[in-house]
């Protein structure tokens, strides 16, 4: 599981990001990471498995960086990301996901990208009238407090009036809603995974509305 030796290490990362520091450090990444970070990944996603409807696949994002298209030449993320993702579906199923770094935990839920069917059921339920149960899910968890991503669009879709009531909906592409904390020690430890899965919880109405989104 992710213990204090997975945050020093990703410390000494963000003071040391050279290939060099990195070769002489191995076995710190393999046992603090690597291998801390599959477990929790296990855990995070078979507890998260048992309160959905559907069967979730953990996921460790990788520490090397693709430097290919970057000016940014630092070698290694300074983070953690996890993500407990959907098996069956559309490319675009909803996941539940987590990162770590030193000072900063993120835990959240969603589908950063529609596909082309699935942007168009989103508009069609966000561009109706009244409020439909997903409406109503993003407003309230908007309410209380938790992040969004930004929409992709400045200006409302064609087809929809400017001003819009669901025009902040309207102008995504996709969706991610985030619970952020300076408290990194929720995801530490035996209990970190369950602590971590009981806030991402608090996701599992959306999740289930933007998993009938995409159903056929």
């Amino acid at each position: 599981m992710l213990s204090a030796d997975t945050i020093a290490f990703l410390e000494a990362l963000q003071a040391n990001n050279s290939r060099a520091w990195f070769e002489t450090h191995k076995a710190d990444y393999k046992r603090h990471w690597k291998d801390a970070g599959e477990n929790f990944a296990r855990s995070f996603c078979d507890i998260l498995q048992s309160n959905v409807d559907q069967t979730l696949v953990p996921k460790v994002f990788r520490l090397h960086r693709d430097l290919r298209f970057s000016k940014d030449k630092t070698p290694y993320h300074t983070h953690l990301h996890v993500s407990a993702m959907t098996a069956a579906g559309s490319s675009d199923a909803p996941s539940f996901m987590l990162g770590v770094q030193p000072g900063r935990l993120s835990i959240g839920m969603g589908v950063f990208a529609f596909t082309k069917t699935n942007l168009e059921r989103w508009r069609d339920c966000a561009g109706a009238p009244g409020s439909s149960p997903l409406m109503t899910e993003l407003t309230g968890l908007r309410e209380q407090g938790f992040r969004f991503n930004l929409p992709e669009l400045k200006k409302t879709p064609k087809g929809y009036p400017t001003g819009h009531q669901h025009d902040e909906w309207l102008r995504r592409k996709g969706l991610h809603v985030w619970w952020d904390s300076a408290d990194v020690t929720v995801c530490l430890g035996e209990d970190g995974a369950r602590a971590s899965a009981t806030v991402a919880a608090q996701f599992i109405p959306l999740y289930t509305e933007l998993v009938a989104l995409g159903a056929d």
